[in-house]
């Protein structure tokens, strides 16, 4: 946000949770009514949308977005990226390839 500010470039941006934060930062809303989030998500009313993967899972998010970045995805079984994966036509992992080595040699936390 800062980067785009000094470039004069004005970003629509949202998180979406549910709730508040206590310190909301600065240029970025806060979505915490899941519809209305969605809702705003189809119609494309922000550039960059922070959220869960509980958020990118939901079916009428299918392919709605450009881009889906996963950051510390070594703290993110791989099973639990798949399932938002769909909300986006390109995926993007960020993190440490030492690390996300280390995660997908773990087994899913529900196989045994």
């Amino acid at each position: 946000m800062k980067a785009a500010a000094e470039e004069k470039v004005r970003i629509h941006a949202c998180t979406a949770s549910t709730e508040k934060s206590k310190r909301a930062p600065p240029g970025i809303y806060e979505e915490t009514e899941s519809r209305e989030a969605v809702s705003k998500i189809l119609k494309r009313n922000y550039e960059v949308v922070g959220g869960t993967g509980w958020v990118w899972s939901k079916e009428e998010l299918s392919n709605a977005i450009d881009v889906l970045v996963v950051d510390e995805r070594a703290d993110v079984a791989l099973a639990n990226v798949a399932s938002p994966a769909h909300s986006s036509h390109n995926l993007v992992l960020l993190g440490s390839p030492a690390a996300r080595a280390a995660a997908e040699s773990e087994a899913h936390p529900e196989v045994y």
